[in-house]
């Protein structure tokens, strides 16, 4: 995600929770070899619990697009 839709268009439209779930999967998707929820923490004043659950949101969104795929 473009920082600057994030900060202009989607700062707007979107709530606290999907930003930060929008920044974890971008932190995720450049760290090609994994990161562990300690570094992730790092970027975010977030606990532990809360980027799990961020994480698990994130995967059930992948999930449903997977299984909603047209080939």
């Amino acid at each position: 995600m473009p920082e600057e839709f994030i900060k202009h268009f989607a700062a707007d439209i979107y709530s606290s929770d999907i930003h930060h779930q929008g920044y974890i999967l971008k932190i995720i998707a450049d760290h090609h070899h994994g990161m562990d929820i300690s570094a992730i923490q790092e970027y975010f004043q977030l606990s532990r619990r809360t980027i799990y659950k961020y994480i698990e949101s994130i995967n059930e969104v992948a999930k449903l697009a997977e299984e909603n795929e047209t080939d």
